[in-house]
């Protein structure tokens, strides 16, 4: 008998039986030889339901936009801010021997102001309250659509700073590197392509060093794919081959260029459906100062986020709470829907601001 198969002993009115777990069945023969068939199945014994323990989703890469253009928390949605000129730091002055009784020599400060002016980025969920009482246990529909409301916001203000660095009128030709017109030149198979010279031409034209720089996996691999680059470290010893995400910090210092960046945020496009990478093909190069407030530094891009109340709190009529600039509101709506309907709004006040191109980069069309 197969092993799966368990014989019944006769009993209680039957000659025997057996017991199937295989199929999941109990079969018995009475005393004039009937057959009974108990044959109780899995679907009889079990009704799906939704699993308590486990649910899944998806949710954007982390994020490269605080890095690029660090925020600067401002107590007005709108204002101006000043500005050194590259002379009170770098130009040198003339006629500095002075002989006892002549004139000493005069320098003036130079400055000037420019404006700022937050937008206010608002997004928001609301959930009826038949939805909030009928979900199951592993859901917190609530704390999900304001995850999901703050992430879309993000994932636009990616996206807003993409295009502010990526946009070749914000630097002149000494600050730009467009491969974009010569195959050859490109890091994914171009026969001329050299990207470190790339780089370092633009720490070169930078008036103060570059710290950081910026692209996307794809460009990543191609960079440290490349023959030009592979050649700084084929024969060294203690380089250990091509670098894992941790490694990329010793990775760049090995090579002398900026720390890197690898940001793997995609958006979905409207039109094609695909998933690209939001910092795809280009390359961006910037400075990024140890602190917020100095006149003897200066920052490639900044954002200016208002931080919405003077403060972490809203006035009382208004509810809700303000987290490094970001508001957010949770408040039932009786009106909405005939149970009513709690209201998840999440808003921000930002303006992203190129700052100085003389302290960044751009490679346009790295790979093709």
């Amino acid at each position: 008998m197969d092993g799966h198969v368990i014989p019944i002993a006769p009993g209680y009115g039957y000659t025997g039986g057996q017991v199937d777990l295989h199929n999941n069945t109990v079969t018995l023969t009475d005393a004039s030889g009937q057959l009974v068939k108990m044959d109780l199945g899995v679907s009889d014994v079990h009704i799906d339901a939704a699993l308590s323990n486990y649910i899944n989703g998806y949710a954007p890469a982390e994020f490269m936009a605080d890095a690029v253009a660090p925020p600067v928390m401002v107590n007005h949605a709108s204002n101006y801010y000043y500005q050194f000129d590259p002379d009170n730091a770098l130009a040198t002055v003339d006629n500095t021997v002075v002989a006892p009784g002549a004139d000493v020599p005069m320098v003036s400060v130079k400055m000037s102001n420019t404006r700022y002016s937050t937008l206010g980025y608002s997004l928001g969920s609301f959930i009826p309250t038949e939805v909030l009482s009928n979900q199951d246990a592993p859901l917190n529909i609530q704390f999900t659509a304001m995850r999901m409301v703050k992430d879309k916001l993000m994932l636009n203000r990616e996206v807003r700073v993409k295009n502010m660095s990526f946009s070749a009128t914000n630097f002149t030709s000494t600050h730009l590197r467009d491969l974009s017109g010569d195959s050859t030149l490109k890091w994914n198979g171009g026969s001329s392509s050299d990207p470190i010279k790339d780089i370092q031409m633009l720490q070169e034209a930078a008036l103060m060093p570059i710290t950081d720089m910026g692209m996307d996996l794809i460009t990543w691999n191609a960079f440290t794919r490349n023959a030009a680059v592979q050649k700084f470290t084929g024969f060294k010893q203690a380089v250990q081959g091509l670098p894992t995400p941790d490694q990329r910090a010793a990775f760049a210092a090995f090579l002398n260029i900026p720390r890197v960046h690898v940001c793997e945020v995609r958006a979905k496009n409207p039109s094609t459906g695909a998933y690209p990478y939001v910092w795809a093909n280009d390359v961006i190069l910037w400075r990024r100062p140890p602190q917020d407030v100095s006149e003897m530094d200066i920052a490639t891009m900044k954002t200016f986020r208002w931080n919405g109340a003077g403060g972490n709190s809203l006035p009382t009529e208004f509810g809700g709470t303000v987290t490094n600039g970001w508001t957010v509101r949770a408040f039932f709506n009786p009106f909405k829907g005939p149970r009513g309907s709690q209201v998840i709004i999440v808003t921000h006040n930002d303006a992203e601001q190129f700052i100085s191109q003389n302290v960044g980069g751009y490679i346009k069309g790295a790979i093709q």
